[in-house]
């Protein structure tokens, strides 16, 4: 039977360690629909198969979505290990929520004017709005300063990491690149073209992967701080 939360699974026991759902993560992410992820829960109901195995079948992922999404969802269990999972270019609070669909265009643009007009943070004209609670701001506050360097992070959803976990380049060309990098001074994605490592379009998908990935990660941040 179908676990409570309709993501794929029931709750792990206690003495395992907690994993974020892999269908919550796929849907977070924008790997599949809702209604993809319904139809691929039925069928593993259905059949007993792993959810990831059922995806792939039905073709509604492939093996390296998949792959990457394993890869991360220890990363995704609790809010700090979320909030360090933030990757990527640093980007504005009104990006972030729109990325996590937690808002429209059109509540950030009023958010925006009446930011223009007063003067006040956005982020508590969003609380003021009741688009995010206080604890859900601060949550996203952390995120976006671990995205730009200023507190910790995972190195699960750096793009290097990415790519090994999605089988496009292996672990020993990641860590040569890595050591060049420390004197080229290069960006990764650049690195691993430039050694042959990658090709430019593994790049770009890694990016892509890296961008969906980021979002599963903030929704996780912003589901996960009403309950810390």
């Amino acid at each position: 039977m179908m676990g409570g939360n309709g993501t794929g699974h029931e709750p792990p026991p206690p003495n395992r360690p907690a994993h974020r759902l892999m269908g919550q993560v796929l849907l977070d992410g924008g790997f599949i629909s809702r209604e993809d992820l319904e139809l691929a829960l039925a069928e593993r109901n259905r059949t007993g198969e792993r959810l990831g195995d059922v995806v792939m079948r039905l073709g509604l992922a492939d093996p390296a979505e998949i792959a990457v999404v394993v890869a991360v969802q220890s990363e995704l269990a609790s809010l700090d290990s979320a909030v360090r999972a933030a990757a990527g270019v640093r980007r504005r609070l009104g990006e972030l929520l729109l990325s996590a669909r937690r808002i429209t265009s059109e509540q950030l643009n009023a958010a925006l004017q009446e930011q223009r007009e007063t003067g006040e943070l956005l982020g508590a004209i969003m609380v003021r709005r009741c688009l995010l609670t206080k604890r859900q701001m601060n949550a996203v506050l952390a995120f976006q300063q671990a995205q730009g360097g200023a507190l910790p992070a995972s190195e699960r959803l750096r793009l290097g990491e990415i790519l090994v976990a999605a089988g496009q380049i292996s672990r020993e060309q990641l860590e040569a690149v890595l050591a060049q990098q420390k004197v080229r001074k290069r960006n990764i994605g650049d690195l691993l073209v430039v050694t042959g490592a990658a090709k430019p379009h593994h790049v770009a998908r890694g990016l892509r992967l890296q961008a969906k990935l980021v979002a599963a990660a903030l929704v996780a941040v912003l589901s996960l701080a009403d309950t810390a």
